[in-house]
């Protein structure tokens, strides 16, 4: 078959990670209940503050701040750093499986298509995702910004399409 291999050079941006932390929630069970959650308390901060009980608010307040906007950010923060501190990523992805070398340490990593049955396309990026059963899945992002060769990202999303499953978006 015709473009088995596809490879991608880029260097880690912080909104790979920004995307990767969406897909991993809205890919799990335990992201989508966390986002109901919230939802959840969100509710009960505006019925507890239309009944005037402050201290109920200001601590689901505080809830909300670190479910929705601390703790995403932390993690974020902290992949983006791991990213940037191994380097330009190169990614070589192939019928196999795809292999992913980082410059600064020059580490290659073999990864099979068992351990990401599925991915979703967004209009920038690729985001292989772990098994459903998993309770955070693994995302590794592949940015179509690296994509060196023309055509190159049809010709990976066909390889993809052969190989693993497509998740729509919800």
């Amino acid at each position: 078959m015709a473009h088995e291999r596809v490879e991608l050079a880029y260097e880690p941006e912080r909104d790979d990670a920004w995307a990767a932390l969406r897909a991993r929630v809205r890919s799990s069970r335990a992201g989508r209940r966390m986002g109901l959650l919230l939802v959840a308390l969100t509710a009960c901060a505006a019925v507890f503050g239309a009944w005037g009980d402050t201290g109920l608010v200001v601590q689901i307040g505080g809830i909300l701040l670190i479910g929705l906007v601390i703790a995403p950010w932390a993690d974020v923060f902290a992949q983006h750093r791991a990213a940037r501190r191994r380097g330009r990523c190169q990614v070589v992805v192939e019928t196999g499986g795809f292999t992913t070398t980082y410059a600064r340490d020059g580490a290659a990593t073999f990864t099979a298509w068992e351990s990401l049955p599925r991915y979703r396309e967004t209009r920038d990026r690729f985001l292989l995702l772990g098994p459903y059963a998993e309770t955070t899945p693994t995302c590794v992002v592949l940015p179509k910004r690296g994509i060196r060769e023309p055509g190159g990202a049809d010709a990976l999303r066909a390889l993809l399409d052969r190989h693993i499953g497509r998740v729509t978006q919800r």
